[in-house]
C-alpha cells in the first residue's frame, strides 16, 4: 500500500502458525494409526458379535452325526431371523431323529424277530440232513438249504449289532484279555479257510500282548479281517499276521497278497454294504457288512482299525488297541 511518495510495508511471522501446523500434523499422524486400531477392533467385535448365532448355528451342525441326532442350536434371542432360521432347524433336526431312531427299532426288532424262526429252521434242517440217505439229492438239497440259512442268521446277527451301534447300546463288556491267546484261536480257525484256499498263514511268534476287550466282539473283528483276507486272494498267496507292543498301545497288522483294492474304492470300503468289486477272478461272496462291523466293535473298544496300504499283490490293515496289563502276566 502507498502513494508515490510513500511505501508501507507490513510484514506477518508466521512461524508460531507454522509450529502449531507441525504439532498437529504429528498429533495426527500419532493418532491415525491408534485410530484405524480402534476402528478395526471395533469392527471385529462388532462383526463377532453378529456372527455369533451363525457360529452357533455351524458348531452345532459339525456335532451331529449319526449318534448324535439330539444336538439343538440355541435360540439368541437378538436376531429374530437368525432365531426363526434355528428354529427351523431344530425342527428338521427333530425329523430326521425321529425318522433315524424309526429305522434303527425296526432293524433291530426285525433282526430280533427273525433269529427265533432261524434258529428252528436250522434245527429242523439239521434234522432232515442227519435222516436224509448219505450221498443222495435230497441229503445235498438241505445241506445246501442249511448253509443258505446259517449265512442268513450271520446276516441277521450282523444287523442286529450294527443297529445297536447306531442306537449307541454297543456296550462291550470289557475285561482282561490275552490277545496272544485270542490271536492264536482265530489264526486256527482262520488256517482251516486258508488251506481250503491253499494260501500260506504266516505269523511269526506273538508277543505277550494284554487289553481291555470283550473277547466275543474282539474275536468277532479279528475273525472278519481275517476272513477278508482270504476271500480276497488268491491260490498260492499269502497272508501275514504282525502283533507288537507300540508304547501304550498294541498294534496288529493284517496283510494279504492279492488284486489289492481300488484307488477309488479304498475311501469307501468301511461303508456298509459297499463291496469292493474284483477285477479279476470269481466273485467273492458277501454283502458288504464285515468292515463296517469290525469298526463299529473296535470303536466301541475305543480302539482304530485303518487300511494301511492297498496296491496290486498287497493289502495291509493296521488295528490300533490300548493296552493293558493282565492278570497273570508279569511285565517290566
Amino acid at each position: 500500500m502507498g502513494t508515490d511518495d510513500t511505501i508501507l510495508v507490513i510484514g506477518l511471522s508466521f512461524k508460531a502458525a507454522e509450529t502449531e501446523i507441525t504439532h498437529v500434523r504429528q498429533l495426527f499422524l500419532l493418532a491415525l494409526p491408534v485410530a484405524l486400531v480402534a476402528v478395526g477392533l471395533g469392527g471385529w467385535i462388532v462383526a463377532g458379535r453378529a456372527l455369533r448365532p451363525l457360529r452357533v448355528i455351524a458348531d452345532t451342525a459339525a456335532r451331529v452325526t449319526s449318534r448324535g441326532l439330539d444336538q439343538r442350536i440355541p435360540l439368541s434371542g437378538e436376531d429374530p431371523e437368525i432365531d426363526r432360521l434355528s428354529t427351523m432347524l431344530n425342527r428338521m433336526m427333530d425329523r430326521l431323529e425321529a425318522g433315524f431312531q424309526q429305522a434303527t427299532r425296526f432293524t433291530a426288532d426285525a433282526s430280533h424277530e427273525l433269529k427265533t424262526p432261524l434258529a428252528i429252521l436250522c434245527g429242523e434242517l439239521e434234522n432232515a440232513l442227519q435222516a436224509a440217505k448219505p450221498g443222495s439229492p435230497e441229503q445235498q438239497t438241505f445241506s445246501g438249504l442249511l448253509e443258505e440259512t446259517q449265512r442268513f442268521g450271520r446276516i441277521i446277527s450282523s444287523l442286529l449289532l450294527l443297529s445297536r451301534a447306531d442306537a449307541g447300546q454297543l456296550v462291550p463288556a470289557l475285561e482282561p484279555v490275552d490277545l496272544d491267546r485270542l490271536l492264536r484261536e482265530v489264526l486256527e480257525d482262520t488256517a482251516v479257510l486258508a488251506e481250503e484256499a491253499k494260501l500260506a498263514l504266516q505269523t511269526g511268534t506273538l508277543p505277550e500282548l494284554a487289553v481291555n476287550a470283550d473277547p466275543a466282539l474282539l474275536r468277532s473283528a479279528l475273525l472278519n479281517l481275517l476272513t477278508n483276507a482270504v476271500k480276497y486272494n488268491e491260490p498260492g498267496g499269502v497272508i501275514r499276521v504282525t502283533a507288537e507292543p507300540a508304547g501304550d498301545e498294541v498294534v496288529l497288522q493284517i496283510g494279504n497278497s492279492g488284486p489289492g483294492i481300488p484307488a477309488d474304492d479304498q475311501p469307501r470300503i468301511f461303508r456298509r454294504f459297499h463291496r469292493a468289486e474284483r477285477r479279476a477272478g470269481p466273485r467273492v461272496d458277501g454283502i458288504g457288512l464285515g468292515l463296517s462291523l469290525t469298526r463299529e466293535i473296535l470303536h466301541a473298544h475305543r480302539a482304530t482299525v485303518e487300511l494301511k496300504e492297498s496296491r496290486p499283490g498287497w493289502t495291509l490293515f493296521e488295528v490300533r488297541m490300548t493296552s493293558s496289563k493282565s492278570p497273570g502276566k508279569s511285565k517290566p
